[in-house]
């Protein structure tokens, strides 16, 4: 007999479920705030990458014409949308973010509720949200990881059966997730691969498991196969090609494993030590899956567990954002001991003390970020670095100023962020600098078609970016480039602009012809240089 509305959401409230409940929906009030609170963020490098590349295609300008990646173009495209809806800000961004966050938290529920109980289902959930808000992971920031995640749970919900076994169309939907996902960032291939082991673990009879697998990893082809064919349309497939390909393919092995090691070795630490109660409840959940009575729950997250941390490896680089793509599958591990409701009261009251008392510390060893910085603080802060993200927008406000629409002008440095915010169109398609400074094979091309695009077009405005963070020089033919570089700018404009970057308050912005005389000599700053004879706006 089937069950009415009222059944239904009788499930969610009854005694069992409450207290989970009224944790979950607390959890997420507080998530909530934190994202809207900080809405106005200046936006880092990969953000401004994904944003200027979402508004370029909102101007008309397909992927790979004005802007090269590496990455495929499913942020780009996420970033349109988002700019489309929310509007063509910062805040526009976030407020994607905040959505997606808490789409995602939703379907972490519902995997968790399928796997173990409702219980279970909403203290991930709750987990979820603030694992990926946690300044440690700098999960307030738009990062390409959180939209994975997005498309792999909409994935995962759609594979583990319910009352009756996934049909083919589930198993087709369920591929193409995945491929968006992979379309956002192409380590999300390791969790089609986990999806396929615990389909052919769990369904019956095995030529079903098969067909099902098969479904799904042609479903996961599909936007990938349409992607490659729009950029032939659009007449940009071999820069797509030459970028998210064969470019790609040397970054990700340019790191050896004993530096590696040493990065995973510090963020992890430092992961762990800011929420080690969400860790150990992981751990105690892990061996409940492995020695409980739920095989699909095993047949499930164990998979995961090893290709989510898998996904955190290519290039050995280990960034903070990246170790997002493992919440999911600890925030359901760390729900599981919550799952049954015959375990001793004691040991009930034990796991319910364990979780609020490692969300309080959360909130209070975070408090500063999540509750009290202004935006601006924030994004300094949160990088330990004097990163420019926040002195960016002050410079490019002053250039947006005195430009016209179709100037185009040049960022000599890595923050693309720049051009976004200034919504002029870049003098080259190279928009980060590091490609071009890499002992990689393509770098002395690259290098040489960019100094055709800025001779070519001679940008009424240079910003240089005098910042190690923004080049990260480590051959010597990039030496040489930076050297054109300096010769170009000094052959034919002069300074018009400077801003002092540092961690704190101290920085400063001078532009117009007083410029000169207050040009900082700091480890970061941002020099802005106007074509000699042309007069500002």
């Amino acid at each position: 007999m089937k069950k009415g509305k009222s059944g239904i959401l009788s499930g969610w409230f009854d005694r069992q479920n409450l207290l989970p409940l009224l944790y979950a929906v607390a959890a997420l009030a507080v998530v909530t705030w934190v994202r809207v609170r900080l809405l106005q963020t200046p936006l880092e490098r990969d953000e401004g990458e994904y944003a200027y590349a979402g508004q370029l295609i909102l101007h008309g300008f397909p992927p790979y014409l004005h802007a090269y990646s590496m990455k495929l173009p499913g942020m780009f495209y996420l970033n349109a949308a988002m700019l489309k809806v929310f509007g063509e800000s910062v805040s526009g961004i976030h407020l994607g973010l905040l959505v997606a966050n808490l789409v995602s938290a939703v379907l972490i529920c519902r995997v968790g509720t399928k796997l173990f109980t409702r219980r279970a289902g909403l203290v991930s959930a709750a987990l979820f949200a603030l694992m990926t808000v946690s300044q440690h992971l700098l999960g307030t920031f738009a990062h390409a990881t959180h939209f994975v995640v997005l498309f792999v749970l909409a994935a995962c919900s759609l594979i583990i059966p319910g009352e009756k076994s996934p049909s083919p169309y589930r198993y087709l939907a369920a591929g193409i997730f995945f491929g968006l996902a992979f379309l956002v960032k192409q380590h999300a291939a390791l969790f089609l691969a986990a999806a396929v082991v615990f389909v052919l673990l769990e369904a019956r009879p095995l030529s079903l498991a098969a067909g099902g697998a098969v479904t799904m990893a042609s479903g996961f082809a599909i936007p990938y196969l349409l992607t490659a064919l729009l950029a032939f349309l659009q007449g940009t497939f071999a820069t797509f090609w030459l970028w998210t390909v064969r470019y790609a393919a040397s970054y990700a092995g340019d790191l050896p494993i004993r530096f590696g090691w040493i990065n995973f070795r510090s963020q992890m630490g430092e992961i762990l030590a800011s929420m080690p109660v969400y860790w150990l409840l992981a751990l105690g959940g892990l061996l409940v899956v492995l020695f409980g009575p739920s095989g699909r729950a095993r047949k499930f997250l164990l998979p995961l567990l090893l290709c989510s941390f898998l996904a955190l490896c290519p290039g050995f680089h280990f960034r903070p954002h990246y170790f997002i793509l493992v919440a999911p599958v600890v925030a359901l591990l760390a729900g599981a001991p919550f799952a049954s409701t015959r375990v001793p009261r004691p040991l009930e009251v034990v796991l319910s003390l364990l979780l609020i008392g490692g969300t309080l510390f959360q909130l209070w060893s975070e408090g500063w970020f999540l509750f009290v910085a202004p935006p601006e603080e924030y994004v300094k802060k949160a990088y330990q670095t004097t990163k420019p993200f926040a002195e960016s927008v002050g410079v490019a406000r002053y250039v947006r100023d005195n430009t016209g629409p179709k100037d185009p002008i040049l960022v000599l440095g890595s923050e693309p962020q720049i051009y976004f915010y200034a919504r002029r169109l870049s003098a080259t398609g190279h928009i980060y600098m590091y490609p071009l400074m890499e002992e990689q094979p393509y770098a002395e091309a690259m290098q040489e078609e960019m100094l055709k695009d800025m001779n070519r077009t001679r940008p009424r405005y240079v910003i240089l970016v005098d910042d190690l963070s923004s080049w990260l020089s480590v051959s010597k033919s990039g030496e040489r480039f930076r050297h054109k570089l300096n010769e170009f700018v000094g052959s034919g404009y002069e300074l018009d602009g400077v801003a002092a970057v540092s961690r704190d308050d101290k920085g400063f912005a001078v532009f117009g012809g007083s410029a000169g005389q207050f040009v900082p000599n700091t480890a970061s700053r941002i020099l802005v240089y106007r074509l000699k004879g042309e007069g500002r706006r």
